[in-house]
C-alpha cells in the first residue's frame, strides 16, 4: 500500500490574517526534509500565483531553513527542490526564510493532516 505525506501551507498578512491556504496529498519518500522543502515549494508558487508579497516563509525545520539559506544541502535529491525553491525567492527579493518552533506552526501541521484525509489537493503541487 502506498504511503503518503499531507503538505500544508497558509499564507498570512503583515496583520497576520489569512490570505490563502492550500494542501496536497503526495506519495511519501518516508523523508522528512523532502516532504518539508515540497511544501514550502507549493506555498511559493501559490503566493506567485497570487501575487502576494512580500513573504515570510517559516519552516519548523532547522536544516531545510538552512539548506535554503545556503541554497544548497548536502543531499542531491533535495538540491533540486531547493534550487527551485532559490529561483522563486531570487525573483521576488521580498521574500525571507525563517525557521520558527513547531509550536507555531499548528494550522498548517492540521492542514497537512486534512490533505491525508482528503483525496483531493486544493492549491499545493
Amino acid at each position: 500500500k502506498a504511503v503518503f505525506a499531507g503538505l500544508g501551507c497558509i499564507i498570512r498578512n503583515c496583520e497576520g490574517a489569512v490570505m490563502v491556504t492550500a494542501t496536497s496529498k503526495k506519495p511519501c519518500l518516508g523523508d522528512v526534509e523532502i516532504t518539508e522543502v515540497l511544501a514550502i515549494l507549493g506555498g511559493l508558487m501559490l503566493a506567485a500565483e497570487v501575487t502576494l508579497s512580500p513573504l515570510v516563509i517559516e519552516s519548523d525545520s532547522n536544516s531545510v531553513t538552512k539548506f535554503i539559506l545556503k541554497g544548497i544541502s548536502c543531499r542531491g535529491e533535495l538540491d533540486l527542490i531547493i534550487c527551485e525553491i532559490r529561483v522563486l525567492i531570487d525573483q521576488d527579493n521580498q521574500y525571507r526564510v525563517v525557521y520558527t518552533s513547531r509550536s507555531c506552526k499548528l494550522v498548517t501541521h492540521d492542514l497537512a493532516k486534512m490533505a491525508l484525509a482528503n483525496s483531493e489537493s486544493r492549491g499545493v503541487d
